[in-house]
């Protein structure tokens, strides 16, 4: 009898110690301020949507696309992208673009394999250019594959949205190295703070 009430008195205990814990993290996850000792944290949620569109000249004719891939290419060819971004938190935003998530393959699955066995990605020879419509920050001819930042300082106001044109060129001294390559970008980082 002595060792069941001292089992239930355990249980009560334990649950009692679980039960504060959740309530407390339940109370810090749920405000919007946090006092630390004696400092106070305002806690606020960013929100912001993004779309990918192509075009083919850079101007007219922005279509959705959900990736962005380049295969059979030629020196000199240019594709032409932009990335919208949309504030729809309840806070001015300070807004970076990354690009990760690089895929290398070959173009044609019949075509010669030789330069993707021998470990070539065409972000080697691809130039990276970018402007946006929130600030005057450029890239101009950056070598995708040592790119850190595709955009950085994007400042973007409630309700707002701002644009980043970027376009991605195949170097003119890109040579036989690199024929039958593919490169697919299926993942762009957006982060973004409160302002």
């Amino acid at each position: 009898m002595l060792k069941r009430k001292m089992s239930l008195s355990i249980v009560a205990l334990t649950s009692a110690v679980l039960l504060f814990i959740g309530v407390s993290f339940a109370w810090l996850t749920l405000t919007d301020i946090v006092h630390l000792g004696g400092t106070e944290v305002a806690v606020n949620d960013v929100e912001a949507t993004a779309v990918l569109q192509a075009s083919e000249d850079g101007i007219t004719g922005w279509a959705d696309v959900s990736a962005i891939s380049i295969a059979g290419a030629v020196p000199g060819d240019t594709f032409y992208y932009r990335l919208v971004i949309t504030n729809v938190g309840a806070l001015p935003i300070d807004t970076q673009v990354s690009f990760i998530g690089f895929t290398n393959s070959v173009a044609d699955i019949l075509g010669d394999d030789a330069n993707f066995l021998a470990g070539r990605s065409l972000a080697s020879v691809i130039l990276y250019s970018m402007t946006n419509t929130a600030n005057t920050d450029t890239i101009t001819d950056e070598p995708l594959a040592t790119l850190t930042l595709a955009a950085q300082h994007i400042d973007i106001a409630v309700s707002d949205s701002e644009t980043v044109y970027f376009s991605l060129t195949i170097a003119e001294t890109m040579g036989n190295d690199y024929q039958n390559l593919k490169l697919t970008i299926d993942m762009i980082s957006i982060s973004s703070i409160g302002q």
